[in-house]
């Protein structure tokens, strides 16, 4: 099994990389809440940018392309390695973090009114 994988890479683990290779390259100074989510959204906005404008069919079609597949992932980890930056520079707790937001959202979106809807809470059937 890969030494790095999700089944055996810890979060905190992905958040000590992530530390590590900042202070290597001296860039907590840059490290502020404004410009690590100003990169956060930044990055997450590369990511969309390899689907805009493209129909169902092909975009079904990208994560077969090794290439195309290789920018989303590379792209999919810069938006990580923006949350793991955040996470660490203010001492959040993912795991806990994700856990209590699930929690807020299955009170949000109960299954018994929201199951295969996509509307918001707050919007009418």
């Amino acid at each position: 099994m890969d030494e790095f994988s999700d089944r055996v890479t810890t979060i905190e683990e992905l958040k000590e990389m992530t530390e590590s290779f900042c202070k290597s390259l001296d860039w907590n100074k840059f490290n502020n809440p404004r410009n690590v989510a100003s990169s956060l959204s930044v990055e997450a906005n590369e990511l969309l940018e390899i689907f805009l404008w493209r129909d169902e069919k092909e975009l079904d079609s990208f994560f077969d392309d090794p290439v195309k597949r290789e920018k989303i992932e590379h792209e999919l980890a810069d938006v990580m390695f923006a949350v793991l930056t955040f996470s660490y520079m203010y001492n959040i707790d993912l795991s806990e973090t994700f856990r209590k937001k699930m929690e807020h959202n299955r009170k949000k979106y109960p299954a018994d009114k929201f199951k295969g809807s996509a509307r918001k809470y707050n919007e009418d059937k």
